[in-house]
């Protein structure tokens, strides 16, 4: 880094820990990624983000640091710490723990029905909206209502997780396409709520030659995705999407074949407007 930052920021999802470097102006002096191994996965968030710092900087560095998101099993010690939703958005800016040194930002809990948050709400900061349903996919799936700046409700769906344990089972070996049409065509089987169809229907497709084994992927995912998204919203809603790559793309165009309104924000880029966001308001840039 050619000058020394005012904050970093530390994003931890799974296995991998990102870091941003901010100047005085919020500006990204520096970037760095890691994949951790599952001794370091084990680890608390802290522990973590500051073994992943020095082996990044070499030393500890003198500006603060705030850490989002978890480890790639969370524990019981960590969701004590959570806040309670429904909770307003300046409550995790205002509520930062300090842990060796850095300060973490707490996740969310819910208990009716139980459901948490490490990670996505740091991304709530990073968008210019204070107000409204947000769908952040991943290899879990969460639906996040917003009611100007009170987040009032939490979904998590495995979607992804579950199509790639049907995937894994059913032991397709013919490399994978995607066509627009078939996925199409798979979500609006979803999405017709009164005629729901089984994941199962997708093999069973196959076998009997009514779609090309090239296309399985394709086409569950259309159909577990028009799922998600049937079960969380409606034609009509305005629904922000956070999301890149695949995902972006893939629950973008079951949103549109509903009907929904939809606007469209980078997962990468929401962690980290999020994480100066949070640290500005925390005041911890002042420090």
């Amino acid at each position: 880094m050619t000058q020394d930052p005012a904050l970093i920021g530390v994003f931890i999802s799974g296995r991998t820990l990102s870091a941003w470097s901010y100047g005085d102006d919020g500006e990204i002096i520096a970037v760095h990624t890691e994949q951790s191994g599952s001794a370091d996965s084990a680890a608390d968030s802290a522990s973590r983000a500051s073994y992943f710092l020095n082996e990044w900087l070499g030393e500890a560095p003198a500006c603060p640091v705030l850490v989002a998101g978890g480890g790639y099993s969370i524990r019981h010690g960590e969701v004590s710490d959570f806040l309670s939703a429904p909770c307003r958005m300046d409550a995790i800016s205002a509520g930062l723990i300090s842990r060796r040194g850095l300060h973490l930002v707490p996740g969310l809990k819910q208990t009716a029905p139980p459901d948490f948050l490490i990670g996505p709400e740091t991304s709530l900061f990073g968008i210019e909206e204070t107000d409204g349903l947000i769908c952040m996919p991943g290899p879990h799936t969460h639906h996040i209502m917003v009611e100007h700046g009170l987040i009032s409700g939490i979904t998590t769906e495995m979607t992804i997780s579950l199509m790639q344990a049907v995937l894994k089972e059913q032991h397709h070996t013919e490399a994978q396409i995607f066509s627009e049409a078939v996925f199409r065509e798979w979500t609006e089987k979803s999405l017709d709520t009164d005629d729901a169809v089984s994941p199962f229907a997708v093999h069973a497709a196959c076998s009997i030659g009514k779609l090309k084994p090239e296309l399985y992927q394709c086409a569950l995912a259309g159909l577990m995705i028009g799922a998600d998204i049937a079960a969380h919203y409606e034609p009509g809603d305005d629904v922000i999407l956070i999301a890149d790559g695949d995902l972006l793309d893939q629950y973008g165009l079951a949103l549109e074949i509903m009907g929904a309104e939809i606007i469209e924000y980078s997962t990468e880029e929401t962690r980290r407007d999020g994480l100066l966001e949070i640290a500005e308001v925390a005041g911890l840039l002042d420090q």
